[in-house]
């Protein structure tokens, strides 16, 4: 156990999680405010890291209407933004073997990933003659992915996923995120491409945006993402709450809250 005070005499720089960390939905968590104040004032950087599918500016916004504001943290860093990075610079692991302007199929919610309609995609194609699959959606139960995306999988299609959660909390209880549409899509037979945490992208669109000689640390409240997306980047990670008795990797430093 550690406080988060004494680590800023090691480290310059937080890649922060946000969901569990600063907010569950509702507006800051006791003293996230007080807290994200404390770090400023000691002139650490803060880099937010989250894998929402949203776009970096519309996080900021939503983050400033529950008293997040932008001066209260350096940048952010969202699975939204190198996905479609990704997806712009058509990433040769997903792309090479696609015609030049593939035929895709979008599954999930349209509103809120409307970056994803703005690259001049060919989105319209059903599952089974589509040549790449993009999931950004959540879902109750994994029984229409799997129907539905089943044709697409079985032929080896490429599926992009902007957001490797697996659960998604919401105001009406968990739902299964895009990662665990993924996941399903991979065990029938499909590839899929994933780009926030803990995959490496993030974390590296994030050191792009800090001096090389920044003293980083990255700090959020899941072992699976936030802890394992630090040992994949040669980080040193900080746990937010405590270790999970069936955990299999074993943070850094551990605090007990989020707190100066």
């Amino acid at each position: 156990m550690t406080r988060l005070r004494d680590l800023a005499n090691d480290f310059d720089t937080i890649f922060l999680d946000v969901w569990g960390v600063l907010h569950a939905g509702e507006g800051p968590l006791p003293g996230a405010l007080d807290t994200l104040r404390a770090m400023r004032d000691a002139k650490l950087r803060v880099i937010l890291l989250t894998n929402t599918s949203r776009l970096g500016p519309g996080v900021i916004e939503a983050l400033a209407k529950i008293g997040i504001t932008r001066d209260l943290f350096t940048d952010v860093v969202t699975a939204g933004d190198v996905t479609r990075d990704a997806i712009v610079s058509r990433d040769p692991a997903v792309f090479q073997a696609l015609s030049q302007t593939p035929r895709g199929f979008h599954f999930g919610a349209a509103d809120y990933v409307p970056w994803l309609f703005e690259l001049g995609l060919d989105l319209d194609a059903p599952p089974e003659q589509a040549e790449i699959v993009f999931a950004t959606g959540a879902a109750n139960t994994l029984d229409r992915a799997r129907t539905t995306l089943e044709p697409a999988a079985k032929r080896g299609v490429p599926l992009i996923c902007t957001n490797p959660d697996r659960i998604i909390p919401t105001s009406r209880g968990p739902k299964l995120g895009p990662g665990a549409i993924a996941e399903a899509y991979r065990e029938m037979g499909g590839s899929i491409f994933m780009y926030g945490k803990p995959h490496p992208p993030i974390y590296e669109e994030a050191r792009r945006r800090v001096a090389p000689s920044a003293r980083i640390i990255a700090m959020g409240d899941l072992v699976e993402t936030d802890v394992a997306g630090a040992k994949a980047a040669d980080l040193p990670s900080a746990l937010v709450g405590s270790v999970p008795q069936d955990a299999t990797l074993t943070p850094d430093f551990v605090l007990g809250t989020f707190t100066w």
